[in-house]
């Protein structure tokens, strides 16, 4: 509001103060024109009285120019060619003609500005005859000269109309620009917010259908799962507040709380994931010395594969290889037998896609022989 704002109080200011210099400039061609008229003749004869009907005349009209003007983008067609064709008889009207010639052809419309253009020469030639002046000056060159105003005039409405046009192909391709920064925020918002709470809602889940279904549970298996559940919900909603803090940009000292996991948490992230039930087989978890980018986007992959696994295959041994080096790089391998799933398909895999190809890696993800295998290369940073 307050950005349209000021740009009308610009555009009004502007509108301003080139009525006022259309007015001042009609102001002095009347006075220098006709100031030259009334020395060439007798104060007291019948041609200074033809002169005072003809002032009256030309102000009437070029008021009604001036108004004219200031209303031209109601009928951008019509208002210029009346008010133009008026200022054959008004050289009050002189400053807005020529404004409206050059705001006819900043619109770059070819047809508008050949009209503007002809009706403003034949004023030109017009006001010849309307006010002769007997200086020796061959009409031809008379007509020379407004020929090459008309053009001059019709050019710097061409400019300005192009320099109009660039202004706003660039603010479009700054508001796109904008567009394309907010789906972007966007996507990385929902991508974080997948990543948080799908790997907690996932245990949370597991252990809820266990309640719900295991009829033959002890009281103290019962308790384990409820408690897993509300350790779960908690850490879920403390992780949500993290990511959320962090989009609104609040916490910024906080890095306790912030949520940008390193590749060392991955096996707090297993052990997570092995205390509410998974069973995973570890052949080489090397997490030493990979670079904080490079953890964070692996943290997320590892954390999306497991929580894949137990939505998918719930109750199957997950299968995890993991090396580094900053020759090689990072090279992950999980896999699982294909059980029956216990949620809808998701986009967790398109998660782990598109942070792979953040990481400028590698991503095969297979389905054989009733095993589900991926394996991600990220390259080691410069």
């Amino acid at each position: 509001m307050t950005s349209r704002s000021s740009s009308a109080r610009r555009r009004r200011w502007s509108d301003i103060w080139r009525w006022a210099a259309a007015a001042a400039i009609g102001m002095l061609v009347f006075v220098v024109g006709y100031g030259v008229e009334l020395e060439t003749v007798d104060p007291d004869g019948q041609d200074a009285a033809a002169i005072g009907v003809r002032m009256l005349i030309d102000l009437a009209l070029g008021v009604v120019v001036l108004g004219l003007y200031a209303f031209r983008r109601r009928a951008p067609r019509l208002i210029p060619a009346v008010a133009i064709a008026l200022t054959a008889f008004s050289w009050l009207g002189a400053g807005a003609a020529a404004a409206l010639l050059v705001f006819v052809s900043a619109r770059r419309r070819p047809r508008e500005i050949a009209v503007a253009a002809a009706l403003y020469t034949a004023v030109n030639c017009i006001d010849i005859t309307v006010h002769p002046f007997d200086d020796g000056t061959p009409l031809w060159l008379l007509l020379v000269i407004g020929g090459i105003l008309t053009g001059a005039l019709v050019l710097l409405g061409l400019l300005i109309g192009a320099r109009r046009q660039l202004d706003e192909a660039a603010d479009a391709a700054h508001t796109a620009q904008i567009e394309r920064a907010g789906a972007q925020e966007r996507s990385r918002i929902a991508r974080e917010m997948h990543d948080v709470l799908g790997h907690r809602l996932s245990l949370i889940a597991v252990h809820a259908g266990a309640l719900e279904y295991r009829r033959d549970l002890s009281p103290q298996q019962a308790a384990e799962a409820a408690g897993v559940i509300r350790e779960n919900s908690h850490l879920a909603l403390d992780e949500l507040r993290d990511v959320l803090g962090v989009l609104r940009g609040e916490g910024h000292g906080d890095t306790e709380r912030s949520p940008q996991p390193v590749a060392a948490d991955i096996h707090t992230l297993i052990a997570d994931a092995r205390a509410a039930g998974s069973t995973i087989i570890i052949s080489a978890l090397d997490t030493d010395g990979i670079p904080a980018a490079l953890g964070r986007h692996l943290f997320r992959i590892v954390q999306e594969i497991l929580t894949n696994a137990r939505k998918h295959a719930q109750g199957e041994r997950i299968f995890l290889h993991l090396t580094s080096d900053a020759v090689s790089g990072v090279r992950l391998s999980a896999q699982n037998r294909v059980g029956a799933p216990i949620a809808p398909p998701g986009f967790g895999l398109t998660g782990v896609a598109e942070r792979t190809r953040l990481a400028g890696g590698q991503l095969l993800i297979d389905e054989a022989d009733g095993l589900f295998r991926v394996e991600v290369v990220l390259p080691w940073p410069n």
